[in-house]
């Protein structure tokens, strides 16, 4: 499988209706018998487990249950079949078959875990303990009337806090991820321009296929510190230090659901409150008395009763330990099956131990520069105490600091031990995320935390920053749009970082309109927030001013950026600022290219703080300056240099825009050892977002130049298989371009019937440039049936669009195209002339590809008017510079030499090369070669003399033909 096993434990059954499936010795147990199974049909039933209700696709089926395995079809129709045996007659319909799809799992009841025997009596005999009170130290209360009627009864003296009833586990069918406590609102202010720039970033979060382990249902929990007047720091820094110890390990526990209040509309019996209080014990000038009433609802005042009062004697001196003691009750209280997890010990002296109080009062009172003063003394205090490393990489991040981050993320996780082991794993799945060359482990572990526990916002929202950094913003979309989660619940930070994030993604999705008005919106509600929120409103208003810089008709405006610059010195973010103003500047100077000194300075800024995102773009953004210059050469180099310092950094996002500049100028410059190389790498990976079409396009480019048809289908197959699994949607401006590149194909075969219905849907992009494709496939669909007057008029139109078109490669391979359709309906002077404006400019910009196909065409031209010696070398040059590989280019050379050789009078060798190429063509499944030659044969009666019958000629493509070639041009 391509999956961990799902087993919670090695002795774990799993149950489904009257079914247990015994994960051990891979069993399925029905009350009429048992039977075993074998390993490849156990996997298939696993993956049914995983996802019940899922369309599961053959395709998908077979990567999971076969993987790198060629097997037949029938071998999966088989299994199907055997499981259904194995569950039982009446079982059966529970795989339920999609026809031409897939299958379906259709259990009655969710999936659940028995419980191993040797716990299951453990926790039967808790349940028989008698209630007890520790009447010292804990006041037990009857349970709230809120508490629902089918509840358990539990003690709640030595006993469980009584818990509302948990839900059956929910299915793990949703894309998830995470942004730990420790990230920032935004990780990085030039993420918002990669995006948008990018052709397409990369390595997206892959699925796990495991089924998620059976854990206690979801506890909301509030904490929250009692309102006790004018109380003094002796009282008010103990309370501080215990909600930040406490706090900080429920956000480690991922099936606690945080919040920050509870409203009182909400009702009792919603969730668990936990107020904190702290008070002196009479009598002892040292001692401290702490306190954390539980209840179900309440609103925090004292007066409520609560079901349960912890309390905890300690003294000043010894207040590490007290708060260290009481939040390990309170745990096990809220969560029993959490009772003997072990924790570091808090050991602070006192003094450190307030300042850790005030750096997380700070934080919370969004002070963030009191926040990095508390916590870098206790950093430089206590070098091992890990929560202020965890705080000070969260300010770091806030701040670009990306080295500075891992530096504190690194020391923190040495400090980390014992630790339980989900707090362990989002620990770890936390420094995966701040790491760029830890990206894809990040995106694998957060995908699996937010699937297994869907009503965690920040789970959701880091695995939406993953899937639009990796280049599937639909997905981030999707996933931040859901239901499972009430973000009107969630605390306004999150809910903040939320609307940013959906703003970038419309952005991304090129809806600037929704875009604009969804960061008015934003800024509008950051406005009545305070000075903590600086740094929010600065990307908010970096946000607008792309917005503006990114529609056409809209005019340069540097003080949009300007006042994103403000706003992030405002919140002590230099590098956001210095980049804000960079791009102040470049609005100002527009698309003149150079380095300017202040470009300098923020590239060597951004690599000292390890923000290679920032240093990318601005490589990046020159490139394309030279590249609208005409200078194609420094226009690669500037590429060159910016992928080498994202892959110094790790990022694979970063690596992967940059990759897709360099596949496109590989294959314009004809070198496709280096173009396939990198599709390779970009094609790494079980991912399913766009990413995956490019590279197919690309790829099957390269295979339809070299003449392997059935490759360049077969390339986009895959790509469309991989990017429609498990029932999702092929988008809609892929399906498009789809079609464009599969009419393409379709011509080459020579089947015109398929290759309209292409161009129909080709036609209806929303890009410009593909509906000016689908014209040219019109007009070479025309052609190949016998219309060359309907494929003058589609290239007319077309010639008038790549006049208005600007100079670069686009335009150059509309007039490469073009003109040699224009030769074939014999408009040479034409032809003749487009070639003119474009050649010596792609020789200029070592486009040699494009420039070998110009000559060809021009040496068609001048074969067509009788200049055989002019064609000649002119095709000569042009062998030269072609690629061995590149059959488009070659067959056209050899058809040269083909007329050539008619022309000379020299039959033997007419029907020699004739013979050759006819051959070649029949290899390579090019259709309209095939037709050309016959015809030419026909024409020219030699057809019998190479084993052609004349009452064979197929009228298939009554257009294929190499009269405009071979012919006198006068006639």
């Amino acid at each position: 499988m391509t999956a961990p096993s799902p087993v919670p434990g090695d002795g774990a059954i799993l149950v489904v209706g009257d079914v247990r499936i015994d994960l051990r010795y891979r069993r399925v147990m029905r009350p009429e018998g048992q039977a075993e199974l074998p390993q490849r049909m156990f996997d298939l039933l696993l993956v049914f487990l995983a996802e019940p209700g899922v369309l599961h696709t053959r395709d998908t089926l077979f990567e999971r249950v076969w993987p790198g395995v060629v097997v037949e079809d029938s071998n999966l129709s088989q299994s199907v079949w055997m499981l259904r045996k194995a569950l039982g007659e009446p079982r059966k319909h529970w795989i339920r078959t999609v026809s031409k799809r897939g299958y379906v799992f259709e259990p009655p009841t969710p999936v659940r875990a028995e419980p191993i025997p040797a716990l299951q009596a453990d926790t039967d005999e808790r349940r028989r303990e008698p209630a007890t009170a520790q009447a010292t130290d804990e006041v037990a209360n009857p349970p709230i009337s809120g508490k629902a009627d089918d509840a358990p009864d539990m003690p709640v003296g030595d006993g469980a806090v009584p818990m509302p009833d948990a839900p059956p586990p929910a299915r793990p069918r949703r894309r998830g991820d995470t942004i730990p406590a420790i990230l920032p609102v935004l990780a990085l202010v030039a993420m918002w321009a990669l995006l948008l720039a990018a052709v397409l970033p990369s390595t997206p979060p892959r699925q796990t296929d495991a089924i998620a382990p059976v854990l206690p249902a979801t506890r909301e929990v509030v904490v929250l510190q009692a309102d006790t007047g004018e109380a003094d720091d002796a009282t008010r820094a103990p309370v501080a230090l215990l909600d930040a110890w406490l706090s900080w390990k429920l956000d480690l526990l991922p099936e606690v659901v945080r919040r920050d209040a509870l409203p009182r509309s909400q009702g009792p019996g919603t969730r668990w409150v936990v107020v904190l209080s702290a008070e002196p014990i009479a009598g002892s000038p040292d001692g401290l008395l702490l306190r954390a009433r539980i209840g179900q609802g309440g609103s925090g005042d004292r007066r409520d009763p609560p079901d349960l009062e912890l309390i905890e004697r300690g003294t000043h001196d010894g207040l590490s330990a007290a708060v260290d003691a009481l939040s390990q009750r309170i745990v096990a209280r809220l969560l029993p099956h959490r009772a003997d997890a072990r924790w570091p010990a808090l050991s602070l002296p006192p003094d450190i131990a307030r300042r850790h109080a005030a750096a997380f009062e700070a934080r919370r009172e969004r002070d963030w520069a009191r926040a990095r003063s508390e916590a870098e003394a206790v950093a430089s205090a206590m070098p091992t105490f890990a929560p202020a490393h965890l705080a000070l990489a969260e300010l770091s991040l806030r701040h670009n600091r990306t080295r500075d981050a891992l530096s504190h993320i690194g020391m923190a996780r040495r400090g980390l031990a014992p630790l339980p082991a989900d707090a362990l794993r989002i620990l770890d799945a936390q420094a995966a995320l701040v790491d760029p060359r830890r990206q894809p482990e990040a995106a694998r572990a957060l995908a699996d935390l937010s699937r297994t526990f869907p009503a965690r916002a920040d789970f959701a929202l880091a695995h939406a920053r993953l899937l639009l950094r990796s280049g599937d913003p639909r997905a981030a979309q999707a996933l931040l749009q859901g239901t499972a989660i009430d973000w009107t619940l969630e605390p306004q930070e999150r809910r903040i970082r939320r609307q940013l994030l959906l703003t970038e993604i419309v952005g991304t999705l090129g809806d600037l309109d929704t875009a604009r008005t969804q960061a008015q919106q934003t800024l509008a509600q950051l406005a009545r927030l305070g000075p903590g929120w600086a740094l929010e409103r600065g990307s908010v208003r970096m946000q607008l001013a792309r917005v503006h810089h990114g529609q056409a008709s809209q005019t340069p405006s540097p003080a949009l950026f300007e006042l994103a610059a403000g706003e992030f010195e405002a919140a002590g973010d230099t590098l956001g600022a210095r980049y804000a103003r960079y791009l102040a500047d470049e609005a100002r100077r527009g698309v003149a290219p150079g380095e300017t000194p202040s470009m300098r300075v923020l590239r060597e800024e951004a690599r000292s703080a390890g923000n290679a995102a920032i240093e990318t773009e601005m490589l990046r953004r020159e490139a394309f300056k030279h590249y609208n210059a005409g200078s194609h050469g420094e226009y690669r180099r500037l590429l060159r240099d910016a992928l080498e310092v994202a892959n110094a950094s790790g990022d694979t996002a970063l690596q992967d825009a940059l990759e897709f500049d360099l596949l496109n100028q590989d294959v314009l410059v004809g070198n496709h050892a280096s173009a396939k190389a990198r599709i390779a790498r970009l094609s790494r990976g079980t991912h399913t977002d766009e990413r995956v079409y490019w590279a197919a396009e690309f790829d099957a480019m390269l295979h339809l130049r070299g003449g392997d048809v059935a490759s360049a289908q077969a390339a986009l197959a895959r790509a469309e298989r991989r990017l429609t699994a498990q029932g999702r949607a092929l988008p809609r401006t892929i399906a498009v371009r789809l079609a464009c590149v599969r009419g393409d194909i379709d011509l080459v075969r020579g089947d015109v019937a398929s290759a309209r219905r292409r161009i129909d849907a080709c036609r209806h992009a929303e890009e410009g440039y593909l509906r000016q494709w689908s014209q040219i496939l019109a007009a070479q669909a025309d052609l190949l049936e016998g219309d060359p007057a309907q494929a003058r008029v589609h290239l007319a139109q077309i010639e008038r669009a790549i006049d208005d078109m600007p100079r670069g490669t686009d335009h150059w391979i509309m007039v490469e195209t073009v003109a040699a359709l224009l030769a074939r309906v014999r408009e040479y002077d034409r032809a003749e002339r487009l070639y003119g404006t474009a050649l010596q400019r792609c020789e200029d910009a070592g486009y040699e590809l494009l420039a070998t196909g110009m000559r060809i065409g021009l040496a068609e031209i001048a074969m067509a008017r009788g200049d055989r010696a002019r064609s000649r070398a002119i095709a000569d040059e042009a062998r030269r510079q072609a690629p061995s590989d590149a059959w488009l280019l070659q067959r056209r050379l050899d058809t040269l030499d083909l007329i050539d050789s008619l022309h000379a009078g020299d039959p033997a060798q007419t029907r020699a090369r004739w013979s050759q190429l006819h051959e070649r063509a029949r290899r390579h499944d090019d259709g309209v070669l095939l037709a050309e030659l016959e015809s030419l044969a026909r024409e020219a009666g030699f057809d019998e003399a190479v084993g052609l019958r004349r009452d064979a000629a197929s009228r298939a493509l009554p257009g294929a033909t190499l009269d405009w070639l071979s012919t006198d041009p006068s006639r």
